[in-house]
């Protein structure tokens, strides 16, 4: 099963360029196991609030009607950041702070929904989550090679290094996990 990462969800909002047939018809095949957080509601609405209050209010009122038709698709697969999920994100935080790294709350509460369900997260940011010792599969590891400035090869070497228990380079060509070379 998996959670869905903001950067995912939002490639399907209104006025996106960016539509890949393929991510597309793989997440439709599988959406009973497509779960939110409500750190994505989060950051949705933040968005939302954002253009309203800079005055694109036209584009703020169709995220709003496309946030509405994905509350009702999703319906009860929206998970809250709960208890149990704020008890792993104060040891997460801490641990990862102490290898130097400074990942931002929203990523440590929606990893720590991540771990608390047993879940693997779907992201096109697998930087974001590559420290934090969850499993990750890569939407779109072309965008994600764009955007980080990784290859995959480089991609799976980090995920080693941070001990990622497991990256999927490409969920349209494979769904079973990919151990990177290295130690278990």
């Amino acid at each position: 099963m998996y959670l869905v990462d903001t950067n995912v969800l939002s490639t399907g909002a209104p006025g996106r360029q960016e539509r890949h047939a393929e991510f597309i018809g793989w997440m439709d095949a599988r959406s009973d196991a497509l779960f939110l957080s409500a750190v994505t509601v989060t950051e949705v609405c933040h968005g939302i609030a954002r253009l309203e209050r800079t005055g694109a209010t036209a584009k703020a009122a169709r995220l709003k009607d496309w946030l509405d038709i994905v509350f009702h698709l999703y319906g009860d697969r929206v998970i809250p950041f709960d208890i149990t999920a704020a008890r792993l994100s104060g040891k997460l935080m801490d641990k990862v702070r102490a290898t130097g790294q400074s990942p931002g709350f929203a990523d440590l509460a929606f990893a720590d929904t991540v771990g608390s369900r047993d879940l693997t997260v779907l992201t096109r940011n697998v930087r974001h989550f590559a420290p934090l010792d969850i499993r990750i599969l890569a939407s779109n590891p072309r965008d994600v090679k764009k955007q980080n400035r990784f290859t995959l090869a480089a991609m799976a070497s980090q995920c080693v290094w941070l001990s990622c228990r497991s990256i999927i380079a490409n969920p349209v060509i494979s769904e079973q996990p990919r151990r990177p070379p290295g130690p278990a």
